[in-house]
């Protein structure tokens, strides 16, 4: 693909940026399936205050959900399906594909099959840290910082993403931005990256 966006990534995060985007884009993941690590089991609670992510959710698993209280809704079905809805609607998805290096000053990604995808917009999911190890030239101070983030570790966060807003990359979903989060934030930073991209 030339000259479009690209995500990495095919869990809620990445699928809901490419659902938002409709067409221009192609995704990738590493892994086999798409998913990410979500729960896959039926009778979940998802917790919806968002409209616009609520009716989304809706429309994609139509009569396997019903109200429950205030802004949950109950899954009648496991989290996987609203993944595997998300693909069907996406298309888009290309497998077994790791990104090794990010080139942002070439705008192009090299994966470990050997296959380099150039682009004009980039979405990643990648965990933070991952991700900032495999851009090419990335400032000492920048590599540092992401070496420290853990679980307690998040001040470096803001600085991070800075540096990767100025490179045109948009870190998204629970890891990609170093945070802790649910379903619906990782549906709505999809959401919100498309939208700042389109």
């Amino acid at each position: 693909m030339s000259d479009g966006v690209i995500i990495l990534g095919a869990g809620l995060a990445g699928l809901s940026a490419a659902f938002q985007l409709r067409k221009g884009f192609e995704v990738f993941e590493a892994s086999d399936r798409a998913g990410g690590c979500p729960d896959n089991y039926a009778g979940q609670l998802l917790h919806l205050d968002d409209k616009a992510v609520k009716e989304m959710v809706e429309g994609l698993l139509p009569g396997n959900l019903r109200g429950h209280k205030a802004a949950a809704i109950y899954s009648e079905v496991g989290i996987q399906t609203l993944v595997d809805a998300l693909v069907q609607r996406v298309r888009a998805v290309s497998y077994g594909q790791r990104a090794v290096e990010i080139d942002p000053s070439r705008k192009t990604v090299v994966f470990g099959t050997g296959y380099t995808a150039w682009y004009d917009s980039l979405i990643s999911t990648i965990p933070l840290p991952e991700l900032v190890k495999i851009i090419k030239d990335v400032p000492g101070d920048i590599a540092d910082a992401a070496a420290k983030l853990g679980p307690h570790s998040k001040d470096a966060v803001p600085g991070i993403m800075d540096y990767l807003n100025s490179k045109g990359i948009i870190s998204i979903g629970r890891l990609g931005a170093w945070e802790d989060s649910g379903l619906e934030d990782a549906i709505m930073d999809g959401r919100n990256a498309a939208l700042a991209i389109s």
